[in-house]
């Protein structure tokens, strides 16, 4: 394992890279950073928050960055106009509507059906070489569940990288949480 940045990881991840989804995307910082990281790509941000694209586009357009565009979704929803090189989804797979935070990263279990189903959906919108990232903070054992999971939906696993919670952050989460970043190749 390297321990890294998780932005950088992600960065580092869309070079060359031309068609780009972050899939949950709030107010769209990360897309509208890798669509300036890799100003010939295509970035697409989608989140199921009006309020959260109104600041994605109003902070595109405050940059002037032209290969970025957003769209008001949800991961059960959206629908890609093409396959994807690279999918990522940064700690908002489950909404917090769906099933509260504490249960969702307790082995999966009660979201488990619900991460099933994205995971599939990511895999089928990437094309043949397309990478999926995924980050969240969790236990190590959380992440090996969420490996194999992924594993069973068309997702293999390729890297993991891992960093320590913030200081600040410790307290909302387990003593021994770690964040983690996942790359997996579609099989």
């Amino acid at each position: 394992m390297t321990t890294i940045s998780s932005a950088r990881v992600v960065r580092d991840l869309a070079k060359n890279r031309n068609l780009i989804l972050d899939a949950g995307c709030g107010s769209g910082v990360l897309a509208l950073h890798l669509a300036k990281q890799n100003p010939y790509s295509t970035v697409h941000g989608y989140d199921i928050s009006p309020d959260q694209i109104a600041k994605a586009e109003g902070y595109k357009k405050g940059h002037g960055i032209g290969n970025a565009s957003f769209s008001v979704s949800g991961h059960d929803d959206f629908q890609p106009p093409y396959a994807m090189d690279m999918v990522c989804t940064i700690g908002s797979l489950v909404d917090e509507s769906e099933i509260p935070y504490y249960e969702a990263h307790d082995q999966l279990g009660p979201a488990k059906d619900i991460v099933r189903r994205r995971l599939s959906r990511f895999s089928h919108m990437l094309n043949s070489s397309g990478i999926y990232v995924f980050s969240w903070a969790s236990l190590p054992e959380d992440t090996e569940t969420f490996v194999e999971l992924a594993g069973n939906c068309g997702l293999n696993f390729k890297e993991e990288f891992h960093m320590d919670i913030p200081s600040e952050l410790k307290t909302y989460y387990h003593p021994e949480a770690m964040k983690f970043v996942l790359v997996f190749q579609r099989s």
